[in-house]
């Protein structure tokens, strides 16, 4: 009579197939990586190259950068661009004084008596202006490889006012590199004047200025 083998040698020889088979969504996680690593460091060497005024919205001279969110075909309102700018310096102006302004211009070195540490919240209201409509975003272009379940925007604040909280957290010091700018981040809280009182919550992160207390925030979501 022939010997047969032990039933636990074919689970042996089944469990060593298993373990030393090469994982076939290795490589294709491998590339993916890959592309994710090199399209960010092509946006990285964009922005080191760029320089301020690089970014021109409309007229014969307008330039746009390789770059997500700032390309014509993104849909974003960059038009508004000067406005932002203008707003900014007149807020500056009047709280801090002109050397403020030029200071952000590059036509003045005299810094504004400012205290460097950014921490608490600030609260007031906020009223939605009728002269603005939100951009349509072309998704399709800004995240090719995206996928939503909806093309629609959630969570969409319809009243014309209400209130508005700001809770800032910010790192103790600047990087190792940089000690005029500090990472930061917040948590806006907005509330419409409605009936129904509705409370939003989001998340914003980017870089506190301490030399001029200009802070520029960001959402994560590529919407």
């Amino acid at each position: 009579m022939a010997n047969n083998p032990p039933p636990f040698l074919f689970l042996l020889v089944i469990l060593l197939f298993l373990y030393l088979s090469p994982d076939p969504q290795a490589p294709v996680a491998s590339r993916r990586l890959e592309r994710i690593v090199d399209h960010e460091a092509g946006a990285l060497e964009t922005l080191n190259n760029s320089t301020f005024g690089d970014l021109q919205v409309g007229g014969e001279d307008e330039r746009w950068l390789n770059l997500t969110g700032l390309k014509k075909e993104h849909g974003f309102h960059w038009e508004l661009l000067d406005s932002v700018r203008d707003r900014a310096r007149d807020q500056a102006r009047y709280v801090l004084g002109e050397d403020t302004v030029g200071l952000i211009d590059g036509s003045s070195d005299r810094y504004p008596l400012l205290y460097h540490n950014l921490t608490g919240f600030v609260q007031g209201t906020w009223r939605q202006t009728g002269s603005y409509h939100g951009p349509h975003v072309n998704l399709s272009a800004i995240t090719p490889h995206g996928t939503y379940s909806s093309k629609e925007w959630s969570r969409n604040v319809s009243s014309i006012d209400g209130d508005i909280r700001i809770h800032f957290r910010e790192k103790e010091h600047g990087e190792a590199w940089n000690t005029s700018a500090r990472r930061i981040a917040a948590r806006v809280t907005l509330g419409e004047d409605t009936s129904y009182g509705n409370w939003w919550d989001m998340r914003l992160h980017g870089v506190h200025m301490v030399d001029t207390g200009t802070i520029l925030l960001t959402t994560t979501s590529e919407k």
